[in-house]
């Protein structure tokens, strides 16, 4: 033992400040590093720890099994103890803060193996399956269910169990890629298609329009958006929607006309043109139009057409 500690004195002068020593050390540091069943002094441990100070080292705490090697031996001449350790200068603990060292099960030899890893990378975990409420609105949505129950099963009650609900996740997975696509990236595209809808329109109406619909989404935002969806849009507002057309007056033409009205009675805008202006009128109305209904879709808006 002296041996070896005087081995680690010389490598001090010569070791690089980050380094790490390892392994048997053939000593215990204090009286929680051994089991017996015979109370005594534990030798050496004074002299360990001076040795460990004159090396400027820290332990680097392990998990896993407390002791390391034992007697295996019967009765009360069992001894446990924990021999198998490491330490390591602070520059090496900075240089490797993801460590992780394990103290492994002693199995065949008298010592159990010590583990260390320097850089712990994280493992990929799969996304948590969710039952979606959507999938209950679907006519199939009870025969992916019977499909999936009804596979046949060989085990014990806790172990059919276990497999069926397994098969089961795996074919709504399945049956939600085929029906549903990918939903989180349709809502992305929507909002994208809506903003820029509602762009559009609000370059065809007035000036009060617009002040009327900034209020309506300032007196919305107040109160807390109930999705994620909505908060993004900065709230939503009702419109009552009027489009007809026009009877034909003295100049025999004929037309369109729109008026939008919110449910206290207050005319947002209203408009309408000949069959002269009937294109400028109808990109105005189908870009309206769709916006309301793509909106009324995820609940931004409430569409009241009359």
């Amino acid at each position: 033992m002296e041996e070896v500690w005087m081995t680690l004195r010389s490598l001090k002068l010569s070791a690089h400040s980050n380094w790490l020593c390892i392994g048997d050390f053939n000593q215990v540091l204090n009286d929680e590093d051994k089991f017996s069943f015979h109370k005594g002094i534990v030798a050496g441990a004074d002299s360990f720890k001076q040795l460990i100070f004159y090396l400027n080292l820290c332990e680097v705490i392990a998990s896993g099994q407390k002791f390391t090697w034992m007697n295996k031996r019967d009765g009360e001449d069992f001894v446990m103890e924990r021999l198998d350790r490491a330490f390591a200068s602070v520059d090496w603990v900075n240089a490797y803060p993801g460590y992780s060292l394990r103290n492994l099960p002693i199995v065949r030899s008298d010592h159990g193996p010590i583990l260390l890893d320097f850089e712990i990378t994280q493992a990929f975990r799969q996304r948590p399956f969710r039952f979606e409420r959507m999938w209950m609105t679907h006519s199939k949505c009870k025969e992916v269910v019977q499909v999936a129950w009804n596979f046949s099963v060989v085990g014990f009650r806790a172990y059919r169990l276990k497999t069926k609900l397994s098969n089961l996740r795996k074919e709504f997975i399945r049956w939600n890629k085929q029906v549903f696509g990918r939903v989180e990236n349709d809502i992305r595209v929507r909002q994208a298609q809506l903003q820029g809808h509602l762009q559009l329109c609000s370059s065809f109406l007035p000036h009060r329009y617009k002040e009327a619909s900034n209020m309506e989404r300032n007196k919305s935002s107040e109160s807390k958006s109930t999705t994620s969806v909505s908060q993004s849009m900065g709230g939503h507002w009702d419109l009552i929607i009027k489009i007809s057309g026009a009877k034909a007056g003295r100049s025999g033409r004929s037309g369109l006309a729109y008026e939008a009205i919110t449910p206290q009675g207050l005319t947002i805008f209203k408009g309408g043109a000949s069959c002269a202006a009937a294109t400028a009128v109808e990109a105005t109305q189908e870009a309206l139009v769709e916006a309301a209904l793509i909106a009324n879709t995820f609940g931004f808006v409430r569409i009241l057409f009359v």
